[in-house]
């Protein structure tokens, strides 16, 4: 999640915005908070829609899904997710 909220950043700098409003529905809304957690002088707006109450939560449910996937699933799944 980390890794995401500093891509986002980097994308308002590049663009050279000030504050911004963010949209987030379902992981774009745990990511969209996350951003603003660490950016909030930097938001203007924040919107969720349909998104999860945190990204612990989020994470919870990923890892219960790592951990019903074969072991072929799970190495697809570790090399989308690596860092």
């Amino acid at each position: 999640m980390e890794n995401m909220v500093e891509n986002v950043e980097g994308v308002r700098l590049a663009l050279n915005l000030g504050k911004i409003s963010l949209l987030g529905h379902s992981h774009g809304g745990a990511l969209a908070s996350s951003r603003t957690l660490k950016y909030q002088p930097r938001v203007k707006h924040l919107i969720l829609a349909a998104t999860w109450s945190s990204s612990k939560a989020m994470n919870e449910v990923f890892a219960g899904m790592e951990n019903n996937m074969t072991p072929g699933e799970n190495k697809v799944s570790s090399s989308l997710t690596a860092t």
